[in-house]
């Protein structure tokens, strides 16, 4: 949230996604943000499904990968998906001519050691 909050008070325009679109415990504090009904477009894509990245994609000049699945226990399914879903993305934006630069954020769990 604080990115969304941080690229809206600096002007630009976020197409954010979500898992769903219904969960407004979710949703609701992005959209009670400073700008977000001038300049926040919200989506629904799931890391899982690479079909939904080139819609989501297409006429973005930069990407933020900024979230994840990581539950607190990880097992090696979670990595898979929060590794294949990275890919998809940036797959998918290799082919988009107006993207400009992909920054991908990591958490606490980059240096915690894995325990499956």
């Amino acid at each position: 949230m604080h990115c969304v909050k941080q690229l809206l008070e600096d002007g630009y325009t976020v197409r954010g996604t979500v898992r769903n679109l219904q969960n407004s415990a979710k949703i609701s504090p992005l959209l009670a943000l400073k700008y977000s009904s001038e300049r926040l477009e919200l989506v629904e894509a799931d890391l899982e499904h690479a079909e939904d990245w080139p819609s989501v994609l297409d006429g973005c000049d930069y990407i933020l990968h900024v979230a994840s699945p990581w539950p607190i226990i990880a097992d090696e399914n979670t990595v898979k998906v929060a590794v294949e879903g990275t890919i998809n993305i940036l797959k998918v934006a290799a082919k988009i001519p107006t993207i400009k630069k992909i920054v991908l954020t990591s958490s606490c769990s980059a240096i915690n050691g894995m325990q499956f």
